[in-house]
């Protein structure tokens, strides 16, 4: 929803449902090193039908956009994610289990198990500015800040969303029919510390993760 308040600013809020996205597919894997521990002699491939159920958050974002003069906008933006609600727990469901061995282990062919997560919800805020040049060229720049939502207890490289702060530029041309734009956001390195994971095989314990990126784009647009 946008609401234009007076003539130099505008307002708008957003919200965007949960989403549960069902997986499936086949899960299989090796077993021997587990076996030869045991002392158990047998084959040790196994192969599952697997289903996996992941909740993206719903979230709300508001933002505040001000016209100072016909050569200046500046606009802030707060935003909220749902993760605390969303991801809990990554459930995970096995069937179908080929292995004879592994199946007298847990009693039968299937297993339900569940990921722990327990991400926190997240909080960012953004503000930015836009200066147009001529009556064809804008340059834009902003800075943006979040919160990160991940516990170092749950803490993979493979969920590993920890960047917090953002800068970044961009150019707009405008000519004609034709638009053209060009971005780079920059967002710093950010790192986090697992002293002791709440993973069960622990091979995160003492481990750390760092993240930073570089984003460039171009974009061409033509109005027919």
């Amino acid at each position: 929803m946008l609401a234009k308040t007076t003539k130099k600013l505008e307002v708008g809020v957003a919200w965007k449902s949960r989403t549960v996205i069902n997986s499936t597919g086949s899960a299989s894997g090796n077993a021997y090193a587990q076996f030869a521990a045991l002392g158990v002699a047998a084959p040790s491939d196994f192969t599952y039908s697997a289903k996996v159920q992941n909740v993206l958050p719903q979230s709300v974002l508001a933002n505040v956009a001000w016209q100072v003069d016909p050569r200046w906008l500046v606009a802030f933006q707060a935003d909220w994610v749902n993760w605390k609600e969303a991801f809990v727990t990554l459930p995970v469901t096995l069937t179908n289990g080929t292995n004879a061995v592994i199946n007298s282990l847990v009693g039968g062919n299937s297993m339900q198990d569940g990921i722990p997560l327990q991400w926190k919800d997240q909080y960012g805020f953004h503000v930015g500015a836009e200066r147009k040049l001529t009556e064809g060229t804008v340059l834009r720049f902003g800075y943006g800040h979040e919160n990160n939502p991940v516990p170092s207890s749950t803490l993979t490289p493979l969920t590993a969303a920890v960047l917090t702060n953002a800068l970044s530029t961009g150019f707009s041309y405008h000519h004609g029919r034709s638009r053209y734009e060009a971005f780079y956001t920059f967002r710093p390195e950010s790192s986090a510390h697992v002293t002791q994971s709440s993973l069960l095989a622990g091979e995160y314990n003492n481990s750390s993760v760092s993240v930073g990126t570089q984003t460039v784009g171009l974009s061409y647009a033509f109005q027919f």
